[in-house]
Formats: structure tokens, sequence, C-alpha cells
């Protein structure tokens, strides 16, 4: 299984979206945490899982089940990379993937 790599942009971005989402209802905001960790699973076991991406760079997306999110991701040699460069909305938690420490320990 490889390492999941996360930015800290990427991490504040996550943390701003479980805080959206937890203003709307009580502990949805915990489930979302555990629907993207769930995702981030799914990825590391089966990297080739996600829809490719067109871009600049190579990337494939994985829907998070039970939220309109997408992790987008890179696969690397030695790690799988959630390399976003552009700010999202919270809400929309499309860039959730980019987030501050390893896989081990979002794991």
């Amino acid at each position: 299984m490889k390492p999941f790599q996360i930015s800290d942009p990427g991490s504040e971005e996550l943390t701003k979206a479980i805080q959206w989402y937890e203003q709307r209802r009580r502990g949805l905001g915990g489930e979302l945490f555990d629907a993207v960790s769930h995702t981030i699973d799914l990825i590391r076991e089966h990297p080739e899982i996600g829809a490719s991406r067109t871009g600049r760079l190579p990337s494939r997306q994985l829907q998070v089940q039970g939220f309109p999110c997408k992790v987008a991701y890179r696969i690397r040699e030695h790690d799988i990379a959630w390399p976003l460069s552009r700010q999202r909305r919270a809400r929309s938690c499309e860039g959730v993937a980019t987030i501050g420490r390893s896989s081990a320990a979002a794991a």
C-alpha cells in the first residue's frame, strides 16, 4: 500500500469543509471526515480506482460516498499525492485531498 501525502492547504480546506458541514447539522462534519478517510483508504489500496482527469498533470478523482465531494489525487512512484493548486469553497470539499499529513496519520 502506498503512502498518501497530503499538503497543508488541503488540511486547512478539509477543516473548513468539516466546520461548514458541522454548522449545518451536529455530527455531519464527523461524518464527512469518516467518509473522506474511507475514500483515502480505498485509494491507498487500489490507486487506479479513481476516474482519470485531464489537465496539466495526470491525476484521478474518486467520489466521497454520501457527500458532493471528490478526492482528486496523483499517483507518483513512491506515494499518492493530493495535489490541488487552487483554493475551493469549503462546502464543495472537492479539494479535500490535499490534507497536511501522511496517510498513516489520517488512517
